[in-house]
């Protein structure tokens, strides 16, 4: 009987195991779903496990949008795949032949998330396109791909965290270009403008409001000398009755240049002359207040907590500085990862995308703080060595 009994404890000993084990990974995916925006919490214990083994084929199939065939594709889709290609050929240069399984899974979601400057002003949230910008930004910086590389291998939590926010910015980029092609085709059906017109507007669109729609009190702000007499209006109050006659909160891109347009032009097709139409937005609203928007500054517009956040990272970035003069030489893996943060500390691009990503997301934030203490550790012994061969 004591051995059954011990076989019998042995077993449910290794059900719990697993069961806790299960429970952990499904807790921690749910958090990041949840702080990410992502779907409901359950999707995480099916759509992503942490697999055992890792084949190449996997995160071609299940990661990547299938490829639509040439002849669908329209002249703007063409030159769009060009430029994408042309971004792809400026990446550290790889031979997949000789890449693991998992240096060519990192590398393919990379390129997942590769997009152009038209691509990345379909993002109408100012933080989000600021950390699809920094992404791209680091590509073309060989110490700091090679540093994410190492980290995806090496950290099986930070590849999980990774591949959920692959899939979040894919779902993020794929609904915002749906979003802006049928705004900007029904303001083109509308007004008859040319597509560059209307791609020009949005740009400066999506700077003013930074969302979907912009507020109209934030509209108000953007109002300069020249507007009312560009709207044909004599007074505020009488701008906004014909660009909001609804009295909505907010209005879309439709619907701000669309009325703003006939304003401008004449109601009647007839009276429309596309003469110096180009930005609309910007030839009615006040250009210094847009260009003050286009470049202010995302944390001032943050709370205490997480100006909290935004202070430790600057800390944090000090910290880099002071460090710099003793990076050692040498090779390794740890090291791939030291000489990858100092370099990526010192592109704007990427700081700002690493930022928002600290500042935004907690458990993001706590891979960080882990990062920073792992280089923190790595770098004080550096220092420590340095320091004793120059004392006498």
């Amino acid at each position: 009987r004591e051995p059954k009994l011990k076989r019998k404890r042995e077993f449910v000993c290794v059900c719990v195991c697993i069961l806790t084990m299960v429970a952990v990974q499904t807790t921690f995916s749910s958090v990041l779903l949840l702080l990410l925006g992502l779907s409901s919490p359950l999707s995480a214990v099916f759509a992503f496990q942490v697999p055992t083994t890792y084949k190449t084929t996997s995160i071609t199939t299940s990661l990547k949008e299938p490829r639509r065939s040439t002849q669908s594709l329209s002249y703007s889709d063409v030159a769009l795949e060009h430029e994408k290609e042309l971004l792809k050929s400026r990446l550290p240069p790889v031979n997949r032949s000789e890449m693991s399984e998992l240096e060519v899974e990192f590398r393919e979601l990379l390129e997942g998330i590769l997009y152009t400057r038209v691509e990345l002003e379909s993002v109408a949230n100012p933080r989000l396109r600021a950390i699809l910008e920094g992404i791209s930004a680091s590509y073309y910086e060989p110490a700091v791909y090679r540093a994410f590389e190492v980290l995806y291998e090496d950290y099986a939590p930070l590849r999980l965290a990774g591949k959920m926010v692959y899939r979040r910015l894919r779902s993020v980029m794929e609904e915002s270009r749906e979003y802006k092609q049928r705004q900007i085709e029904r303001v083109i059906k509308a007004t008859g403008m040319s597509s560059t017109e209307a791609e020009s507007c949005w740009s400066t669109f999506i700077r003013l409001g930074h969302s979907q729609h912009l507020p109209i009190s934030s509209l108000k702000t953007y109002f300069g000398p020249d507007t009312l007499q560009a709207l044909n209006s004599d007074s505020v109050e009488s701008v906004l009755s014909k660009l909001n006659p609804e009295r909505k909160n907010s209005l879309s891109f439709e619907e701000l240049v669309t009325r703003m347009f006939y304003q401008t032009h004449g109601e009647s097709q007839s009276d429309i002359n596309h003469e110096g139409s180009a930005n609309l937005l910007r030839k009615v609203l006040d250009s210094d207040r847009i260009s003050l928007a286009e470049a202010s500054d995302f944390s001032s517009r943050l709370d205490s907590k997480h100006q909290k956040y935004n202070q430790r990272y600057d800390d944090m970035l000090m910290q880099f500085g002071e460090w710099k003069e003793f990076i050692p030489d040498g090779n390794g893996r740890r090291l791939d990862i030291v000489r990858g943060c100092f370099v990526g500390s010192e592109n704007p691009a990427v700081v700002e995308a690493l930022r928002i990503i600290y500042v935004d997301y907690g458990p993001l934030r706590m891979s960080g703080d882990w990062i920073f203490k792992l280089v923190s550790t790595f770098m004080g012994a550096a220092q420590r060595r340095q320091s004793a061969r120059k004392s006498p």
